[in-house]
């Protein structure tokens, strides 16, 4: 859930773009988000896959169902736009017509 929305109840396209982002990291991890956590046993989701962004070694948390049978730039792509969606600020969070531009183009992003 999106600070925004579980701090002060609002409702923008912004949360929608959040919730985008959480699909597309779930989608692409084959694992669920858990901000019930505890985070110095085992991170939430956002942080297991900043870690991972971070260190260059997404591979390691690329859904295992897929078996090694996907192009990584496809996966480096939508976990660089999945982070930008769940960013804590709004404005920094994308449009869905600039992550379209995204999803169509080749290029890294960064916030």
């Amino acid at each position: 859930m999106s600070s925004e929305y579980a701090m002060r109840g609002q409702y923008s396209a912004k949360l929608d773009i959040f919730s985008f982002g959480v699909l597309v990291l779930e989608i692409v991890t084959g694992r669920r988000n858990n901000y019930a956590v505890n985070f110095e046993h085992s991170p939430n989701l956002f942080c297991l896959v900043w870690k991972h962004w971070v260190e260059g070694t997404i591979a390691q948390i690329a859904d295992p169902s897929l078996g090694r049978h996907y192009p990584m730039a496809e996966v480096l792509k939508c976990i660089n736009i999945g982070l930008l969606c769940v960013q804590q600020s709004p404005t920094d969070r994308p449009s869905m017509s600039a992550i379209v531009v995204m999803l169509s183009s080749d290029t890294v992003y960064t916030a």
